[in-house]
């Protein structure tokens, strides 16, 4: 780490995507409960005429076929993006007293841009405007500004190098290497003032 002629300390962490698992985690949560949710919303109809063991373990075993393929195919998606990176994703940070600025290097934003021009071709080729949306956001790369008043909690897993940074509609990542992660986590929270730090 070092502080730049702006005044902005400056890092880079990059990460083994194998290694590392919390971007693959994450996506899996948000899938999963997402799955949960239209489960939940499922069984109140099944339970809405009475309980029926037939109609519960047919839907049972969809959600489970569906779940079970899409941990599947988030493993391979996963698989293809590492492999395509090389197995190494990096991050570079720049951090002053009121925002953490992080975005990609530019080889690296080259190729999150065609993932997400592919992406964007067969969502609208298929049709599936989720996909294809999620595809636009991707083509822009990471390029994020996080402003430090705007963030509501705080939280760390030392294991994986991360700190995390929500407010009300927002999610960051963070990451720091062992010798910088102390002092960037104590900066976050030092700064953060309307966050609630969560150890």
């Amino acid at each position: 780490m070092q502080k730049n002629e702006n005044g902005y300390y400056t890092w880079t962490y990059s990460m083994d995507m194998w290694q590392n698992r919390s971007i693959i985690n994450l996506v899996l949560k948000i899938v999963l409960g997402i799955m949960a949710l239209l489960y939940l919303f499922m069984m109140f109809l099944v339970f809405s005429d009475g309980f029926d063991f037939d109609r519960w373990w047919w839907v049972t075993k969809i959600i489970l076929a569906c779940v079970a393929a899409i941990v599947a195919i988030s493993y391979f998606a996963y698989w293809l993006v590492s492999k395509y990176f090389g197995g190494v994703y990096t991050f570079i940070y720049e951090m002053d007293d009121e925002t953490l600025h992080y975005y990609q290097p530019e080889d690296q934003k080259e190729k999150t841009q065609n993932i997400g021009a592919a992406a964007t071709i067969v969502g609208l080729a298929t049709k599936n405007f989720g996909t294809a949306s999620a595809g636009m956001m991707t083509a822009n790369g990471v390029n994020e500004t996080v402003r430090f008043e705007k963030i509501r909690k705080v939280g760390k897993k030392e294991d994986q190098n991360l700190i995390t940074m929500s407010g009300l509609i927002m999610h960051h990542m963070i990451y720091a290497d062992d010798v910088d992660y102390d002092f960037v986590y104590d900066f976050i929270c030092e700064h953060c003032t309307n966050a609630k730090i969560k150890a």
